[in-house]
């Protein structure tokens, strides 16, 4: 497997792992939990910056062919 899907998988299954956690955030906020909503702009950021260096990767990958 070449270098970049590696990575590439690495980070989604950041990206999976982070909305997975905030599933169960999102429940709470429904129940009127305000401190679970701070967490899930949080986790929302974090997939965010992580979709970002996916991006990058397959941009660095595109320029380098």
């Amino acid at each position: 497997m070449n270098e970049l899907l590696k990575k590439m998988l690495e980070e989604l299954g950041t990206i999976q792992k982070e909305l997975n956690a905030t599933h169960e955030d999102s429940v709470k906020f429904s129940s009127g939990n305000n401190v679970a909503g701070t967490r899930i702009r949080r986790s929302m950021q974090n997939v965010k910056n992580t979709a970002q260096k996916i991006r990058t990767l397959i941009l660095e990958s595109k320029l380098k062919k």
